[in-house]
């Protein structure tokens, strides 16, 4: 993987699908519960057991100290999250020669399997299989659900309002109007939209302060960049953890992004473990999640 400077990632941060593929190449892992033991001798040990894919981690809280659930433990930068060991995700982590790897704390407990409370596995990027909002029926539609095509979490270690600035910089000069070729009006209770009347299918879109913001008092805002309506949303959510997803909207209407940014921001917050207590040295020869672990 070719390892890239911190600018050059930072700068893809506002479309998070586009900056994994600029990371390099995926690895993926399935963490899921050991393969059953063979049920009886009749049946070679080989057909019961098949070899583990080579980018598979396969995780048993079985083989982690007792004390902390059924849990494996993602750390993004210094934020660790508990997630139960069953959730299949698709993670990225460090090149060996990244320099932010440098920075990153050794691990309290590195004798124990890759995922344990003690040693957290350590990842740039995470796909998460986020839960869509659920839309009660009307008299119009029955019960739906909605949501973005991907939703990701991002290590953000760096400056840490990088790609969020990005998009609340372009709010900001359709607001200015300076070229007068922008229309700011409401779209829905929650947002105002300034559009472009050359491509009224692009835009950006920012929440009322008094009815939705980002985390540390950000504008909450959505950036819309072709006709196609493919919206991106990017902020620093916890930790060193953003945020970030994007969507058509088909898959989820302008009208519920808040409510369903809402359910999104909840539901991480309380994946992460409070309080977690690191080595004080950094670490610099810790487990990297771009290779194989086989617990």
């Amino acid at each position: 993987m070719t390892n890239k400077n911190k600018s050059d990632r930072y700068s893809k941060w506002g479309l998070p699908p586009l900056c994994l593929l600029a990371a390099g190449v995926w690895v993926s892992y399935l963490i899921a519960p050991p393969e059953p033991a063979p049920p009886a001798p009749v049946i070679p040990p080989q057909a019961a057991t098949p070899t583990a894919a080579n980018n598979d981690l396969q995780f048993n809280p079985d083989s982690c100290k007792p004390g902390h659930g059924e849990f494996v433990h993602v750390a993004l930068g210094r934020t660790v999250l508990r997630i139960p060991y069953q959730t299949q995700l698709t993670l990225t982590g460090y090149h060996k020669e990244d320099p932010e790897r440098a920075q990153l704390p050794a691990s309290p407990d590195p004798a124990e399997p890759e995922g344990c409370y003690g040693n957290p596995t350590r990842v740039l990027f995470m796909h998460y299989p986020i839960a869509e909002l659920t839309i009660p029926a009307s008299d119009t539609q029955p019960e739906r659900t909605v949501g973005p095509g991907s939703f990701e979490l991002i290590t953000n270690m760096g400056d840490a309002y990088h790609s969020q600035k990005g998009h609340e910089e372009m709010f900001e000069m359709g607001k200015a109007n300076k070229n007068g070729i922008y229309d700011c009006t409401p779209h829905t209770p929650d947002l105002i939209g300034c559009i472009p009347r050359p491509n009224p299918t692009a835009g950006d879109y920012q929440a009322l302060p008094e009815r939705y913001q980002a985390p540390a008092q950000r504008p909450f805002t959505i950036s819309c960049i072709d006709s196609n309506w493919r919206c991106s949303v990017v902020y620093r959510a916890v930790g060193d953890i953003n945020i970030g997803y994007v969507f058509g909207f088909r898959q989820l209407p302008l009208e519920h992004v808040v409510a369903f940014d809402k359910q999104a921001r909840a539901h991480i917050e309380q994946l992460v473990v409070p309080d977690y207590t690191w080595t004080a040295v950094p670490a610099t020869k810790q487990p990297s999640s771009n290779h194989t672990v086989n617990k």
